[in-house]
C-alpha cells in the first residue's frame, strides 16, 4: 500500500511539541558531595531528569549570594553536575535552556570535613616531678594547631586537659587525661612526734618503714637529752617520700612554790600552809606536813611518781622579838629646831617614828620597827614651852624731816631686846623688835608714819588776748591745800603768780603762769594771674605769720575775684583780703592740608598758628595712614588746643588663603596680581619643606601697601603608641589602638592579626592624607612557668634552725616569689628564690603557724601557686636552779648552773649560812664550782637569791637553798 507523505506543517507541529515536552522536564537532585579538604572547593551537586546532551545556563544561591549563570552540559542520561563548590548553604537552582527555565528551590548544605586532632598519650608521672609540656600542634598527618585549657600541666593532681583547635582548621576539641601518681609516705610505729622526759626511753630508728619503704635517717640516733627533728629520706624506687620524727625532750622541772625555798619569821608570826601541788602543777607530799612558827626547821616536798620533776625544800628560820630603847630629849621653846629622832635604837633596832616632829606643842612619838625585824613598838615624849609676844605704846605720826624719839629696849611686859632698822624721819617705816636670846619670846613690829610734804596742784589757766577778763585764782588746791596768791592779777601782760600754803599742812610753795597774747593781722603771699579755666589751687588756711582761718567766696578760675580771710576764733587776729586775676583764652587757627597717597612725603606742620599762637604738634607725621594731629599751645600762653586731620589714601592687596601641604609636596606659583587688581612681586622663593610667610610688594604708583600670605607645610610624623611591650602566653589582648598617641593623632590599620601565643611584629599603616609614615611594634609573648617541687608541712620548736629550701621551675630562666603569712616565726614576710635558713621564733605560750606560698615567675608571668605550713611550738618558760650539786672532780654535776629557755638577764647571789656572799652568777653560761676565792667550800646547805628578766618582759624573783655534796 502506498502511503502519502506527511504534510510539512504537520511535521513542524510534531517537532515543536516534542521539543517543548523535553524542555519542560523536571530536574531532581541526585547526589551531593562535600569538599574533601578543609575550606576546599571539591564539593559538587548532581541533578537528573534534564534533557540529555544539552547545554544549560545554571544559576544558584551560595550562602545568600547569587552565583552564575554558569554554562554546564548534561550527560547522555540527562545528568548535570555542578563542581568546584566549597562549604555553604545552596538553594534556588535555576536551569535555563533556550529560555525554558526549570527550578530546584530546595536548600542544600555542603560541609567541611571534620578533623580530629591526635596526640601521643602522656605516661603517668609521680606527684611533684617535672610535668610534660602540652604540644601546640597535633600529630601528623593533620598537624592541627590550637590551645590547651588548662595551658600548663599540674604536677600535683591528675586532670583532664582540653585541646581547642585554632579557627579555620576544621578541627574538633579533644580531651586528654594525664595521670599524676600520688606519693606514698613512709610510716613508722612511733608516728611523727614523740614527747619524753630528759634522758627518757627513745626508739631505735629502723631503715625500713612499716609500709616497706627503705631509706636513711638523719640524725641516725635519737638524742634523749635535747629536742630535735629527725628526717627519714626514702631510697626505694617508685612514687615514695620520706617523713620526719619530732622528738620533744621535757626537762626535769623543779617544783616551784609561791613562798620560795626559805623564809625568816618572828616568833608567833603567821606561817604558810604547805600545798599538795606546786605553782607549776607538780603534785606530791611534805615532810613534816605542818610549818611551826616557834621553832626553825626544813620541810621537804617529794613529787608523786610519773612527773618529770625534782624534790624541793622549804627552810623556816624563827627569830625572838626585842624591845627598842632610846635616850630622852630635853624640853624646847615653841618654834625651836628639833633634831630628827634616831631611826636605829640603842639596841640596834631600825624603824620609823610617828607622828611628824612638832616644835610648837608637847608631843608623844611612837617608834615602829622596820617590817621583818623581830621587835616591838616604843614611845618618846618631847616637852615644848609656849612663846610670849612683847607689847609697846603706839608711836605718833610726824611730817617728813621732824625729830624722832629713840624706841624703848624693854617692852611694856618686861621683854628686853633690840630694834632694827635705824630710825628714819623721812619715810614711814616698820621697825622689828628682836627679843634677847633665852626668853621664849616672839619678835614683834612697830610702825611710825611719816607724812610727805605735798606740792599743791592747780588746773592751768588758758592763754587770753590782751585786755580780756581774768577770773580770781582759787585759794584751795585740787589736792586740798589752802593758802594765798601774790601778786595781784594783770590782764595786759604774761605774769607768774606764787601760792603760799597755810601753816600746819605739810605742803610746799608752788607757782602758776597766765599767758596774755597781743592782737595780730594775718599776712599772705600774692597769687600770680592765671588763664581762664586753667584751675586755681586752694588758698592757704594758715597765714605766713601762723594765723589759721577760712576764705570766702568759693574759688573761681574764670573771672578775677577778691577773697576775704576770716581768722579762726580764739587767735587774737583780724580779717584780711586777697585778689586773684583771671586772663581769657584764645583758639589757634591753621590752613587745611590736602590728602596724600600712601607713602608720599608730608610737609612739616607750622609751629605758629595763623593768629600768632606758638606751640607743638603730636603725634609724629605718618604717611602710611590717615591721622588727626593735636596742636598744644606753648605753656604760659592763654590759648586752647586745636586739631588737624591729614587723609592718607591706601589699598591692601587681597589673595585667597593657601592650602596646607605635606613636606615635599609640589607648590603652585603665587599670583602676581591680587584679587582686587594690585600687581606686584612675592618674596622669598617658594619652599615646600617648611612653613613660610611670603610678602607681596605692590608695584610703584598704585597707592597700595604690602601684605603677607602664610603656606603651612606639615612635617611627616612617625606614629607613636603607648602599648604593653610584653604579655603572658594566653592572656587576653586588647585591640591595638587605631589612633596614635601623637599630639595630632594618626589613624590607620594594623597587620597581621593579634596573636597571644607567639611573639609577633605588627605594622601600622597610616590612612591616606595624614603626612605620616608606617611604623612597627613587636609584642613579646612570654611562656607561663610552673613549679616542679614543694616541701611538706612541718612542726618545730622555738630556737630550731631550719635548713634552706630551694624550689625548681620548669624553665631555667624562671624564678620563685614566696610570701610568709606570719613573720613572727622568724622568717621574713616575703622573698625570692630559695627560702633561707632561719631560726624559728616563738616566745609566746601558744604555737605560731605560718603559710608559705610559692609562685613561679618568669618575665613578669606567674604560674600556679603552691603552699606549705610551718608550725613553731613554744618551749617551757620556767627558771630552774638545781638544789644539789657535787663538785668532787668526777666530771658530773661539777658546777651549779641556772637553767631557762627565755632568760634575757639574770642575777643570782649565793650565800653561806652566815650570810657571806660567795658568788654572783649573771649568765646561764656561768656556773659556781663550789669555791670562794679559790678555796673549796665545805659540804652543807647554801642559800641563793635570784632575780631574772625573761625575754617577754616578765620578772621572776625567787630564793632557795642549795646542798653541796662531794
Amino acid at each position: 500500500m502506498n502511503r502519502k507523505p506527511i504534510p510539512l506543517i504537520i511535521f513542524f507541529i510534531i517537532t515543536l511539541w516534542c521539543n517543548n515536552a523535553w524542555a519542560q522536564s523536571t530536574p531532581v537532585l541526585l547526589i551531593s558531595n562535600n569538599p574533601s579538604s578543609c575550606n576546599g572547593s571539591e564539593g559538587s551537586f548532581s541533578f537528573s531528569g534534564l534533557l540529555p546532551n544539552t547545554t544549560y545556563q545554571v544559576t544558584y544561591t551560595d550562602d545568600g549570594v547569587v552565583t552564575g549563570p554558569v554554562t554546564i552540559a548534561s550527560t547522555a542520561t540527562g545528568q548535570l553536575t555542578i563542581t568546584g563548590l566549597n562549604a555553604g548553604i545552596y538553594s534556588n537552582f535555576i536551569f535555563n535552556f533556550n529560555g525554558s527555565i526549570s527550578n530546584v528551590l530546595t536548600g542544600q548544605q555542603l560541609s567541611n570535613p571534620i578533623n580530629v586532632p591526635e596526640f601521643t598519650p602522656f605516661a603517668p608521672f609521680c606527684q611533684g616531678s617535672t610535668p610534660p609540656v602540652l604540644p601546640p600542634t597535633s600529630n601528623a598527618p593533620n598537624s592541627i594547631s590550637g590551645t590547651w585549657n588548662p595551658a600548663v600541666v599540674n604536677n600535683q593532681t591528675s586532670g583532664t586537659y582540653t585541646f581547642t583547635p585554632a579557627a579555620g582548621t576544621c578541627g574538633t576539641p579533644v580531651p586528654i587525661n594525664i595521670t599524676v601518681i600520688p606519693k606514698e609516705t613512709a610510716t613508722f610505729p612511733f608516728g611523727t612526734s614523740l614527747t619524753i622526759c630528759h634522758n627518757g626511753t627513745v626508739p631505735v630508728l629502723p631503715n625500713t618503714s612499716d609500709n616497706g619503704i627503705s631509706g636513711t635517717w638523719s640524725p641516725a640516733v635519737v638524742d634523749p637529752t635535747q629536742s630535735g627533728t629527725y628526717i627519714f629520706t626514702a631510697t626505694s624506687p617508685g612514687c615514695v617520700e620520706g617523713t620526719t620524727l619530732t622528738v620533744t625532750v621535757n626537762p626535769n622541772v623543779p617544783s616551784i612554790f609561791p613562798f620560795g625555798t626559805s623564809t625568816t619569821i618572828c616568833e608567833g608570826d603567821p606561817v604558810v600552809t604547805l600545798p599538795a601541788s606546786s605553782s607549776n602543777g607538780i603534785t606530791g607530799t611534805w615532810n613534816p606536813a605542818v610549818v611551826s612558827n616557834t621553832t626553825s626547821g626544813t620541810y621537804t616536798f617529794t613529787p608523786d611518781n610519773g612527773q618529770c620533776a625534782t624534790t624541793a625544800t622549804y627552810t623556816v628560820t624563827v627569830n625572838p622579838n626585842v624591845i627598842p630603847t632610846f635616850d630622852p630629849v630635853a624640853p624646847i621653846c615653841s618654834g625651836a629646831t628639833l633634831s630628827s629622832l634616831p631611826t636605829t635604837s640603842n639596841n640596834g633596832i631600825t624603824g620609823s617614828w610617828s607622828p611628824a616632829l612638832n616644835n610648837t606643842a608637847t608631843t608623844t612619838y611612837t617608834f615602829t620597827p622596820t617590817a621583818g625585824l623581830c621587835a616591838r613598838t616604843a614611845t618618846l615624849t618631847i616637852t615644848v614651852d609656849a612663846k610670849v609676844t612683847p607689847t609697846f605704846t603706839t608711836a605718833d605720826t610726824i611730817c617728813a624731816g621732824a625729830t624722832l624719839t629713840a624706841l624703848p629696849t624693854t617692852s611694856d611686859n618686861g621683854i628686853t631686846g633690840t630694834w632694827s632698822p635705824a630710825l628714819n624721819n623721812t619715810a614711814t617705816t616698820t621697825y622689828t623688835f628682836t627679843p634677847t636670846a633665852g626668853q621664849c619670846a616672839n619678835a614683834t613690829t612697830l610702825t611710825i608714819t611719816v607724812n610727805p610734804n605735798i606740792t599743791p596742784a592747780f588746773a592751768p589757766v588758758a592763754p587770753i588776748c590782751s585786755g580780756d577778763a581774768l577770773t580770781a585764782l582759787p585759794t584751795t588746791s585740787t589736792n586740798g591745800i589752802t593758802g594765798t596768791w601774790a601778786p595781784a592779777l594783770d590782764n595786759t601782760a604774761t605774769t607768774t603768780y606764787t601760792f603760799t600754803p597755810d601753816a600746819g599742812q605739810c605742803a610746799t610753795i608752788t607757782t602758776l603762769t597766765i599767758t596774755v597774747n597781743p592782737i595780730v593781722t594775718p599776712t599772705f603771699n600774692a597769687v600770680a594771674p592765671i588763664c581762664s579755666g586753667s584751675g586755681l589751687p586752694p588758698l592757704p588756711t594758715t597765714s605766713t605769720n601762723g594765723i589759721s582761718g577760712t576764705w570766702a567766696p568759693a574759688l573761681n578760675d574764670t573771672v578775677t575775684t577778691t577773697y576775704t580771710f576770716t581768722p579762726t576764733a580764739g587767735q587774737c587776729a583780724i580779717t584780711t583780703t586777697l585778689t586773684v586775676t583771671v586772663i581769657p583764652n584764645v583758639k589757634p587757627t591753621f590752613t587745611p592740608v590736602a590728602p596724600i597717597c600712601f607713602g608720599n612725603t608730608i610737609p612739616a606742620l607750622p609751629t605758629t598758628s595763623d593768629n600768632g599762637i606758638t606751640g607743638t604738634w603730636s603725634p609724629a607725621l605718618n604717611h602710611a595712614a590717615t591721622t588727626t594731629y593735636t596742636f598744644t599751645p606753648t605753656a604760659g600762653v592763654c590759648a586752647t588746643t586745636d586739631t588737624l586731620t591729614i587723609v592718607v589714601n591706601v589699598i591692601t592687596p587681597t589673595f585667597p588663603a593657601a592650602d596646607t601641604i605635606c613636606s615635599g609636596a609640589p607648590l603652585a606659583a603665587l599670583p602676581t596680581t591680587s584679587d582686587n587688581g594690585i600687581t606686584g612681586t612675592w618674596a622669598p622663593a617658594l619652599n615646600n619643606t617648611a612653613t613660610t610667610t611670603y610678602t607681596f610688594t605692590p608695584a610703584p604708583g598704585q597707592c597700595a601697601t604690602t601684605t603677607t600670605l602664610t603656606i603651612i607645610v606639615n612635617q611627616k610624623v612617625t606614629p607613636t603608641f603607648a602599648v604593653a611591650a610584653s604579655v603572658c602566653s594566653g592572656a587576653t589582648l586588647a585591640p591595638l589602638p587605631l589612633s596614635s598617641a601623637n599630639a595630632i593623632p594618626v589613624t590607620g590599620t594594623w597587620s597581621p592579626a593579634l596573636s597571644n601565643t607567639t611573639t609577633t611584629t605588627y605594622t601600622f599603616t597610616p590612612d591616606s592624607g595624614q603626612c605620616a609614615i608606617p611604623t612597627t611594634f613587636t609584642l613579646q609573648v612570654n611562656p607561663i612557668p610552673s613549679l616542679m617541687n614543694i616541701t611538706r608541712d612541718t612542726a618545730i620548736y622555738d630556737g630550731t634552725v631550719l635548713a634552706p629550701y630551694n624550689f625548681r621551675v620548669n624553665d631555667p630562666a624562671g624564678g620563685i616569689q614566696w610570701n610568709n603569712s606570719n613573720p613572727a616565726i622568724g622568717l621574713s614576710a616575703s622573698g625570692t628564690g630559695m627560702v633561707p635558713s632561719f631560726t624559728a621564733t616563738n616566745i609566746s605560750d601558744t604555737p605560731f603557724t605560718a603559710i608559705i606560698t610559692t609562685i613561679p615567675v618568669m618575665n613578669g608571668c606567674s604560674g600556679v601557686s603552691q603552699s606549705f605550713k610551718i608550725t613553731v611550738l613554744p618551749l617551757a618558760k620556767d627558771v630552774f636552779v638545781p638544789n644539789i650539786f657535787s663538785p668532787n672532780g668526777d666530771g658530773k654535776n661539777e658546777q651549779l648552773f641556772i637553767y631557762g629557755n627565755y632568760i634575757a638577764s639574770v642575777d643570782m647571789q649565793i650565800f653561806n649560812q652566815w650570810g657571806q656572799r660567795l658568788a654572783t652568777l649573771t649568765s646561764t653560761q656561768q656556773g659556781w664550782d663550789g669555791k670562794y676565792k679559790g678555796t673549796a667550800q665545805p659540804v652543807g646547805v647554801y642559800m641563793y637569791v635570784l632575780k631574772a628578766v625573761l625575754r617577754d618582759g616578765r620578772q621572776i624573783k625567787t630564793k632557795g637553798s642549795i646542798t653541796l655534796i662531794r
